[in-house]
């Protein structure tokens, strides 16, 4: 699966947003990550919850519960896992699958 479009990916910072309680995140500051050549996660807090928009993935915290990713793209699951023992190497999407 490749990554979400930026119409997506505004859909689903919007709905995040008001299911979290956090502050919503700008078509600028999502435009800017999304054509970034080095991406940095939108930060967007609420009271008590924080919610992380990047083009790879999407994830929030609430109430001092644990992240939950809503939306990983292939190659931000490789980054993140590619240190875990038998977790695939960053590059390799095959690995990811399997392959």
């Amino acid at each position: 699966m490749g990554n979400l479009g930026i119409r997506e990916l505004r859909r689903l910072a919007d709905r995040l947003s008001r299911f979290t309680g956090a502050r919503a995140v700008t078509d600028r500051e999502l435009y800017r990550n999304y054509f970034a050549k080095i991406p940095v996660p939108i930060i967007a807090k609420g009271r008590d919850s924080t919610l992380w928009v990047d083009r790879y993935y999407a994830a929030y915290q609430k109430g001092g519960g644990g992240v939950k990713y809503v939306y990983v793209a292939l190659r931000h699951a490789c980054e993140e896992l590619g240190g875990v023992p038998g977790g695939p190497e960053p590059g390799r999407a095959g690995a990811a699958r399997g392959a």
